[in-house]
C-alpha cells in the first residue's frame, strides 16, 4: 500500500490511440490494470474507429477523451484554468518547454510540435487536477509523452512512460530530459535498457516492464496430429518496410526452389501491399502466396489454429526503425505455433536460437535456412521447443505479471527500489 494505506485515487494513461488496432498492448495493459479493482482515467492523441466484437474495448473507447478533438476555445479556457490554479507551475512548465524547443531547433518540425502539444498538455493538466489523478502513465517516448509531461509538470501530478522501438529508434529526441523528470522509465527489452542507457536516461529510473500477452486468451491450442504435406507459414503485421515481408517472400522463393512444399499467408494490410503483390508476381508465387489482409485482434487466437509456423521476419528500415519484440510472437509461442525469427532489437530475448524456436539475420537466404531446419526436425524436437516457448512466455512475457509489475512501479515510495507489496496499493 502507499504509505501505508490504500490510495483510491485514479491513474490515468496516455497513448496516441486507445484503443488502437496496431497497440493492443495498450489497452490490454489498462483493462489488466482495471482488474486489480483499480480507477484509469484514458486519454487518447486521436480519435479511433469503432472496434466492433469486443464489448470491453467498447466500454474503453466510450470513456477515453481524445485530446486533439478540443476545439481552439477548449483549449484556451483549460490553460488558463490551469494557470490561475499554479501560475507557478505553469511558467515553470512553459520556460521548461521553450528550454526543449530550443535544443531542438536543428529540426524545426520538433520545435514547433513541442509548443503546440504544451497547450494541448493543458486540456490533460486540467483534468488530472480535477480528477485528483494519482499518477499518469504515457506509452510511446516521443508525441504521447511530450504532452504528458507537460501536462504533468503543469499539475504536479507525476508521470512515467513507456518507450517502445520507433518512438526511441527513429524519433528519439529529448530522451535525457524526459527521463530525468520521469518518476521512471518503463521499456521492453533489454535491448532498449542499454539503448536509453546509451541516450543519457540514469540506469536506476530504467524499469524493464514487458509487453505480456493475456494467456487464457492464448492458450495452447491441441497439437497438430501428423505433418500437412503443405505447411502452412503465417505472417501477421503492417505492410511496412520494417517488418521485412519482403525478405519472407524471397525466402519462400527459395524454399520451393529447394524442394519445400509450403505455402505463405500474409495477414494485414499497408502501404507495402502493392509492392509486395508485384514482387509475388515477379518471383512467380501467386499459387504460393495469399494475401489475407486485416485480422481483428479479436480472431487472431482463432488464426493461429490454421498455421504451421509463425514468422517474424522484420529488419532495420531505411529510417534506422525496427520493432522491440512484437506481441504476434509472444502469441504465436503461447498458442504452440513454431516461430522463426529474424535477430533484430529485442526478438533473440523472445526468440532464443535453439530453445524457443529459430532466429535468423534478417537475410532471405538464412531465413531460408532457419525455416528449412524448421521444416525438417523430428515431432519431440518441436515439442520441445513449443514447451520451453509457452513456458517463457508464461513466465517472462505475461500481461498479468508485468502489468503489475508496472503498477507497483507506480505506487512506489521515491525511497524504495520497488513495491513488494500486495495489490491494490
Amino acid at each position: 500500500m502507499l504509505n501505508g494505506e490504500q490510495d483510491k485515487r485514479p491513474i490515468a494513461y496516455l497513448a496516441p490511440e486507445i484503443p488502437g488496432a496496431s497497440s493492443t498492448f495498450v489497452y490490454n495493459e489498462i483493462i489488466e490494470i482495471e482488474n486489480f479493482g483499480v480507477s484509469v482515467r484514458p486519454y487518447s492523441l486521436h480519435t479511433v474507429k469503432a472496434m466492433v466484437g469486443d464489448t470491453r474495448l467498447s466500454e474503453l473507447a466510450q470513456c477515453c477523451e481524445y485530446l486533439y478533438a478540443q476545439s481552439p476555445s477548449s483549449l484556451f479556457k483549460a490553460n488558463v484554468n490551469v494557470f490561475w490554479q499554479s501560475p507557478r507551475k505553469y511558467i515553470g512548465a512553459f520556460i521548461r518547454c521553450n528550454g526543449d524547443a530550443i535544443k531542438c531547433l536543428s529540426k524545426p518540425r520538433i520545435a514547433a510540435g513541442l509548443m503546440y502539444r504544451f497547450f494541448v498538455a493543458g486540456v490533460l493538466a486540467h483534468r488530472l487536477l480535477k480528477e485528483n489523478v494519482r499518477h499518469l502513465h504515457c506509452h510511446f517516448s516521443h508525441i504521447a509523452t511530450d504532452v504528458g509531461m507537460y501536462a504533468a509538470l503543469q499539475s504536479g501530478t507525476p508521470f512515467s512512460f513507456t518507450a517502445h522501438a520507433n518512438d526511441i529508434f527513429e524519433r528519439g529526441y529529448l530522451l535525457r530530459e524526459k527521463g530525468a523528470r520521469a518518476k521512471f522509465v518503463a521499456t521492453i527489452s533489454d535491448f532498449n535498457i542499454k539503448y536509453l542507457t546509451d541516450a543519457g536516461i540514469v540506469a536506476d529510473k530504467l524499469k524493464l516492464v514487458r509487453c505480456g500477452v493475456d494467456i487464457e486468451k492464448f492458450a495452447p491450442r491441441t497439437p497438430v496430429a501428423k505433418k500437412q504435406e503443405v505447411a502452412t507459414i503465417g505472417f501477421l503485421g503492417r505492410l511496412v518496410e520494417k517488418k521485412g515481408v519482403d525478405l519472407l517472400v524471397s525466402a519462400i522463393r527459395l524454399l520451393l526452389d529447394s524442394g519445400a512444399h509450403v505455402h505463405l499467408q500474409i495477414m494485414g494490410e499497408g502501404p507495402l501491399e502493392p509492392t509486395l503483390r508485384e514482387q509475388v508476381k515477379t518471383l512467380r508465387l501467386e499459387k504460393h502466396v495469399t494475401f489475407g489482409g486485416a485480422l481483428p485482434h479479436h480472431q487472431v487466437s482463432t488464426w493461429f489454429e490454421h498455421i504451421d509456423y509463425f514468422v517474424f521476419p522484420g529488419k532495420m528500415d531505411s529510417n534506422g526503425d525496427m520493432d522491440g519484440i512484437p506481441v504476434v510472437l509472444m502469441e504465436a509461442m503461447m498458442r504452440g505455433v513454431p516461430v522463426v525469427a529474424t535477430r533484430v532489437s529485442g526478438i533473440p530475448e523472445l526468440v532464443r536460437r535453439n530453445e524457443t524456436g529459430y532466429i535468423a539475420s534478417p537475410d532471405p537466404e538464412e531465413l531460408a535456412n532457419a525455416l528449412l531446419t524448421a521444416l525438417s526436425e523430428s515431432e519431440e524436437e518441436k515439442a520441445s521447443k513449443i514447451w520451453r516457448a509457452i513456458n517463457l512466455v508464461k513466465t517472462e512475457f505475461n500481461l498479468a505479471h508485468n502489468a503489475k509489475l508496472l503498477f507497483h512501479y507506480i505506487c512506489a515510495d521515491k525511497a524504495e527500489r520497488e513495491c513488494q507489496t500486495s495489490l491494490p496499493c
